[in-house]
Order: structure tokens, then sequence, then C-alpha cells
């Protein structure tokens, strides 16, 4: 099943969805002496090439994943150095998810992914909520907040009202088209995009080329 089409949107974005847009780290950013006491098995590195980091990135994320990746891996990078996780216990729940995405991506690009695993286990850092069984996500509360408490009517009403206050047909089509997808608002407007200005003279190889490049990557 695809993601639920309360993704669109129909409600206020949180502030991980933007995941620290403005954070700005310069590209050379170098590593503190800690670095140096890591041990032999992780890649001996002095300098993290960001800019290597991020054509890593490129290859394998969605362009607004890349963007938090990276932004969260310069900002919070020490956690690898220094076996060191307290400070994310001090962050929201979905910004210390989007942090532990970050480091886990950094840790397969350095090398020292199981040196990340064992911070993981040492800290119990978790994946989903604590009120939950593991392997019970959060997506999943959400879903069946949807459907069991009818929030699924009160989605449909916030919709209706709000094509009526838009008015503007090409706006409030881009409002029902991300409804009835469920596509996430980056997704959407690819989408939309495609279906305006691409013209395909071999459609189901365009369709494919262009499916996997934008909405395969994570």
């Amino acid at each position: 099943m695809g993601p639920n089409p309360t993704q669109g949107f129909l409600y206020n974005l949180k502030e991980a969805h933007f995941e620290a847009i403005h954070e700005q780290s310069t590209i050379d950013t170098v590593l503190p002496n800690s670095v140096r006491i890591l041990p032999n098995s992780v890649r001996k590195v002095e300098v993290i090439d960001w800019v290597k980091f991020k054509d890593y990135l490129d290859k394998n994320f969605l362009k607004y994943t890349v963007k938090a990746r990276l932004s969260y891996a310069k900002k919070y990078y020490a956690i690898l150095v220094n076996d060191d996780a307290k400070e994310l216990m001090n962050l929201s729940f979905d910004k210390r998810i989007h942090v532990m995405k970050a480091l886990a991506t950094l840790s397969k690009f350095l090398g020292c992914y199981d040196n990340w695993k064992k911070i993981v286990e040492k800290y119990q850092l978790k994946w989903s909520t604590n009120e939950y069984a593991d392997g019970d996500s959060k997506g999943l509360e959400t879903f069946h907040k949807i459907f069991n408490n009818n929030n699924f009517g009160k989605m449909i009403f916030q919709l209706k009202d709000a094509c009526l206050k838009l008015g503007d047909n090409k706006y409030t089509n881009a409002l029902i088209f991300c409804t009835l997808t469920g596509l996430r608002p980056a997704e959407a407007c690819i989408s939309l995009q495609l279906l305006k200005e691409k013209k395909y003279t071999s459609f189901l190889i365009e369709y494919k080329n262009i499916y996997f490049q934008n909405f395969l990557k994570k």
C-alpha cells in the first residue's frame, strides 16, 4: 500500500519534513582530532569529503532527501567519531529519526556501519515510537487514526473547504491529485510537471526511465 493521502498538501508539514533546509556548513569541514582514535577497521579519514558524500547521496536519494542527509550528517557526524549519542536523546522523535538516517548513511559511506550499529544498540535507539512494540511505525499509527477515528471524513471535508477557498482549478486539481495518489508533496509536483510538459514517443520506455529516476530513490 502506498503512502496515506494525508501526506499531501492538506496538513501543515512538520519541522522534520523541511529537514534543516536553513542549516548550512562549509564543504570542507574538518573532523576534530578525536577522529584519530577510530579503530583501524574504520576507513582512515582526517577530512570527510563532503563533495564525494553528496555525489553518493545524489546517486541514491531524491533531491530533498539529499539536502536533509547532508545537513544532518555535517551537524551530527561527531556522534560517529566519539561513539556518543547522548545528544540525540534531547531531540524530538521526528528529528532524531532523521539524524539517525543521516548517520546511518554517512557510516555506510565511510565504511563504519558496524560501528554505527553498535552505537544504536548501546543507546537503545529506536526507529519507532516507544509507545508501541518494536516494528510498529508512527506511519502505522497515523493509518489507524485515519480509518478508525473518522479522520478520513474530516480530511475530505478539509479538501472540499480548501478547494472552495482557492477557487482556481489549477490549484484545486493539484490538491485532488495529491489526495487521490497519496504522493508526497515533492513527488506530486514532479508527477504534475511530467503530466503537463512531457509528450512521449516511446511511452513505456520513457515512463520506465522517468519513474526510476524520480520515484524509486529513497
